[in-house]
């Protein structure tokens, strides 16, 4: 579930302070926020941002993380690294689901995977 981002009204709303308040707070690193679009879209604040500010407890959030390994040469230990990599996280954190993707159109990492891929493709 995506983290809920709230706009500086909505801060302040929830705050009992004034828009103004919030802007500023964001300017001096009080407060962290997204500035999106320049000045006519405003910022953007998660909601895990304001409970911090005001002390409340923060549930842990899940977040997805993306750790791309690309080299246009070829023979530099993409494929290995990449395999290395994903088996020592799906150690270190069996409480997560590690996807690898092999975009390669030789397809070595996918030959060289333990076990049936999504694909359906069975490595030797």
């Amino acid at each position: 579930m995506a983290e809920q981002l709230l706009t500086v009204p909505e801060v302040a709303e929830r705050l009992r302070i004034t828009p103004e308040t919030v802007r500023r707070w964001l300017r001096v690193g009080k407060l962290h926020g997204i500035l999106l679009g320049g000045d006519k879209m405003g910022y953007r604040i998660a909601e895990t941002e304001v409970m911090r500010l005001v002390g409340a407890p923060v549930a842990p959030t899940i977040r997805e993380v993306v750790i791309a390994i690309a080299h246009q040469k070829g023979g530099v230990g993409k494929s290995t690294s990449t395999a290395l990599l994903a088996a020592e996280i799906a150690e270190l954190r069996p409480e997560w689901s590690v996807l690898v993707e092999d975009l390669d159109p030789y397809r070595h990492l996918t030959e060289r995977w333990p076990g049936e891929t999504a694909s359906g493709y069975q490595s030797r």
